[in-house]
């Protein structure tokens, strides 16, 4: 078995790709530099993340590909945490490069690519459907979420431009960090005390005096809506998942 390690960010993934194709030997596996190495391993290929290798795997494959399968390959790269794309990246670059097609879905990987594209796509419109925010003393408004996937920057769009006139915070707490707005530009910070991270709520004495009230009435108007002979409980987890009912503020 073919081993090889890399830091596993995307330009170490497309470092990976370049080394596979001038040692002409392609990856059965992929491990980080801190994962434990099978005892059966065989040859293991440690790659060193360098910009000149990964730009040219990326222009190599923008001449190949369109803008739709570019998007596609990296919203499948945002599922790597939890389903190991980035082996099935590297099968389908070898693909590509080989002259296959990416509108081909009977290959298995072109398919894959397509299936885990959709994956982020679903979950960042879950996001944008699902983000609560709450108002702070300071009048900055704060959100917490935690998508499967890591798509908090694909929401960015979104929020600046639906509220653009205020500033905000977005928190993922499934990794430690977010994006504050600050009425111009929305920019990477990594906030400490702002929220319970069990709960993703803000902690007592941060929100602003007439937060609370307005969160009560929401419940209120959730409650008020609210149809019990026409409740359909699969449904609603099929529109709104239960793992983010914790943090909806309706559903506490």
């Amino acid at each position: 078995m073919n081993l090889f390690v890399y830091d596993k960010t995307f330009d170490g993934l497309l470092s990976v790709i370049f080394e596979a194709f001038r040692l002409k030997l392609f990856p059965d596996a992929l491990r980080g530099p801190a994962d434990d190495l099978p005892l059966l391993a065989g040859r293991v290929v440690r790659v060193e993340t360098e910009a000149e290798k990964a730009g040219r795997v990326w222009r190599g494959l923008q001449n190949r590909l369109s803008r739709p399968a570019l998007r596609s390959l990296m919203n499948a790269w945002l599922t790597v945490a939890d389903e190991a794309a980035d082996e099935l990246i590297v099968r389908y670059a070898r693909r590509i490069f080989a002259g296959g097609d990416e509108a081909d879905f009977s290959d298995p990987d072109v398919l894959a690519i397509r299936e885990q594209s959709q994956k982020v796509a679903r979950e960042k419109m879950h996001l944008i459907q699902f983000v609560r925010f709450q108002k702070t003393a300071e009048g900055i408004f704060f959100a917490s979420v935690a998508p499967r996937y890591d798509v908090l920057p694909l929401v960015l769009r979104h929020f600046t431009g639906r509220f653009g006139d205020q500033q905000w915070i977005i928190r993922d707490l499934a990794r430690g960090y977010g994006f504050y707005y600050d009425l111009t530009r929305a920019r990477e910070v990594r906030p400490d005390g702002q929220a319970d991270l069990a709960a993703g709520r803000l902690e007592a004495g941060l929100p602003a005096e007439d937060e609370i009230l307005f969160q009560e009435a929401w419940k209120k108007y959730f409650q008020a809506v609210s149809i019990e002979s026409r409740a359909n409980p699969k449904l609603q987890r099929q529109y709104m998942p239960r793992r983010f009912w914790p943090l909806l503020i309706e559903k506490q």
